[in-house]
């Protein structure tokens, strides 16, 4: 959620950003917990994007915490940060800003 409300914070706009944030949290109310299922699927992100060297081009330790949570409830990831987490093997990501 920090996140969240962090893009929203620092978005060109911030008084229309809040607003949609708030739509955004009473239209998906349950934050699924971050557990060793997410821990150990964030793990195992963050080694196969090192594993691809010599061009290994790791992702941000927030995202790889995203990318291990979205994989272990088999969610979709939607983000605008497309650039970064669509190399991560398996995530399904959507942009739903473009």
């Amino acid at each position: 959620m920090i996140r969240l409300q962090h893009g929203a914070a620092r978005s060109p706009d911030p008084s229309k950003a809040t607003p949609r944030l708030k739509s955004l949290r009473n239209a998906i109310p349950a934050i699924e917990d971050f557990d060793e299922q997410a821990a150990q699927s964030a793990a195992e992100v963050r080694a196969a994007l090192e594993a691809k060297r010599p061009k290994a081009q790791p992702i941000g330790p927030y995202d790889v915490l995203l990318a291990g949570h979205a994989l272990s409830m088999g969610a979709v990831l939607v983000t605008h940060n497309m650039r970064e987490l669509v190399r991560v093997p398996g995530l399904v990501v959507e942009d739903w800003q473009s």
